[in-house]
């Protein structure tokens, strides 16, 4: 009885069905079409506390810019020689 694994047969063995370029096409659609549904998607949370229709698309664009924000502070407030933080 055999306890290895020959590396050359498991090597040429190949999945029947979807070739790679095809799986990678269906994926790439899927997260996008993915993406474009959560960015419109409401978000209950945000829209409860601002009393305002809030997406989740909004709620990425504001910690993006609350991030860049920061950034700009923390690298201004360093190249000035200040202490930051």
């Amino acid at each position: 009885m055999q306890n290895s694994i020959i590396m050359n047969d498991a090597l040429q063995v190949r999945p029947v069905g979807i070739d790679i370029e095809e799986g990678a096409k269906a994926l790439k659609s899927a997260i996008s079409q993915e993406t474009s549904r959560l960015w419109h998607t409401q978000s209950e949370t945000f829209t409860a506390l601002c009393d305002e229709r809030v997406t989740y698309g909004d709620v990425v664009k504001a910690i993006v810019g609350f991030t860049a924000l920061m950034a700009v502070v923390f690298l201004g407030g360093y190249l000035m020689g200040g202490v930051v933080a």
